[in-house]
């Protein structure tokens, strides 16, 4: 029972990077004498709850240390197994969160010189990809030619499809202030930052979007921003959901408010006045579309197919009869992508969408697009990447890529 517990207090202190001092010899100890503290807050445990071991280490009950992190714990004797649960979020920067606090460290980093160095690369790359076409139009080589400024291949108009947040748009800010400050992660609080003076471009992403349109190229800003502001039931620190029944399914269900309800602005009209203020081109060649993830689904390959292979009335899914700008559908023509932009693999490609290893297994497959029909910017706070690891585990992961162990699943990714 010692071995199992003390094993419990070991995974709880490696996963929630709890901070334990003793001022104690390696003798009898009084409880009084030992204090826990996490990022500088004591936590109360119950007298007898921590003690010294033999061989001099300290030790704290598992249902002492739990219960004082406000969670609970159970025994089932049946796998003679410590069950805890309500490992709540804190407020503050720190969280016994094991999820928080990988998106604190992933922050950290996205707001590092490394990470904005990649931003640029991805960037400089594009143009000169750019370069390329335009040469080989000039040449009146592999079927490039420029007809009155706009650029063709094959007889029909290339064109760049990119996704927005973390792409061209920089989000670190919005996460920034939910880690830092405990700040609302919902619908209607991402809307306030597009809306804020945080929200800003990408280091050369706006140069970036310009240098394509400039150069004859159609340009695609596709986002899954989308039109509700609360679920149904959703608090945070300005309100919530009241009652209204302006965001809706396909199937008319009420599933929340709508950003109308709340701003009295679709997002779409958010996000254009937003796209418009940091000077990105919204025109004849360079259209927004917000890929409603209520009403055509997340997925952007019903996007990627109309853009390449045409449609009439596309369905956006957005609340046309709300928004000051948006048409009910666009009509596109045949258009040969030339470069897939996205901070997440969905924004690439479906071929993706499998588990963790898969998805390394089919980027190393497609190694000659990286950098040439697919840019890829950096994202390490959310998306396909964390959800994939999640669903695969986050300790399974960790061992398929061991390095000592040439029987994981992993082992020959790279030969």
């Amino acid at each position: 029972m010692r071995k199992r517990v003390l094993a419990a207090v070991l995974t709880l202190a490696m996963m929630f990077s709890l901070s334990v001092s003793a001022s104690a010899a390696n003798t009898t100890i009084r409880t009084e004498d030992v204090k826990i503290s996490v990022d500088g807050k004591a936590i109360d445990v119950p007298k007898g709850s921590i003690w010294i071991s033999e061989d001099g280490y300290t030790m704290v009950g598992a249902r002492a240390l739990a219960e004082g992190f406000g969670a609970k714990i159970a025994w089932d004797s049946a796998t003679r197994t410590a069950v805890i649960t309500g490992m709540e979020k804190k407020v503050g920067v720190y969280s016994p969160v094991a999820a928080y606090e990988n998106m604190v460290g992933a922050a950290v980093w996205q707001m590092s010189a490394e990470c904005h160095g990649l931003m640029m690369q991805a960037f400089n790359i594009g143009k000169r990809n750019v370069d390329e076409m335009v040469a080989k139009a000039k040449a009146g080589t592999d079927g490039f030619t420029l007809e009155k400024g706009k650029l063709f291949k094959d007889g029909k108009r290339v064109a760049v499809f990119s996704d927005i947040d973390d792409t061209l748009v920089d989000g670190v800010h919005y996460t920034a202030n939910v880690v830092g400050k405990n700040g609302d992660w919902n619908n209607a609080a991402f809307a306030r930052f597009v809306m804020s003076e945080g929200c800003t471009a990408l280091p050369g992403a706006v140069e970036f979007v310009k240098y394509c349109v400039d150069n004859g190229i159609e340009f695609f800003y596709v986002t899954n921003r989308y039109d509700q502001g609360y679920k149904v039931g959703q608090k945070d620190s300005k309100g919530g959901y009241d009652g209204k029944d302006g965001y809706k399914k396909a199937d008319g269900t009420v599933i929340g408010t709508s950003t109308y309800d709340v701003f009295g602005k679709t997002f779409y009209d958010i996000s254009y006045d937003s796209m418009t203020k940091l000077g990105f081109p919204i025109n004849a060649d360079a259209h927004l579309i917000t890929n409603d993830n209520k009403l055509n689904g997340s997925n952007k390959q019903p996007i990627r197919d109309a853009i390449a292979n045409g449609a009439k009335a596309y369905p956006t899914g957005e609340r046309t009869n709300e928004s000051t700008r948006h048409p009910g559908t666009f009509d596109i023509d045949e258009h040969y992508i030339a470069m897939f932009c996205g901070d997440d693999l969905n924004d690439i490609s479906t071929i993706f969408s499998g588990d963790a290893v898969d998805r390394v297994q089919k980027a190393i497959d497609n190694m000659d697009k990286w950098g040439t029909e697919w840019i890829i910017l950096p994202n390490a706070i959310y998306g396909s990447s964390i959800n994939a690891a999640g669903a695969y585990g986050y300790l399974k992961l960790l061992e398929t890529f061991d390095y000592t162990n040439s029987a994981t699943a992993a082992w020959n990714l790279y030969k």
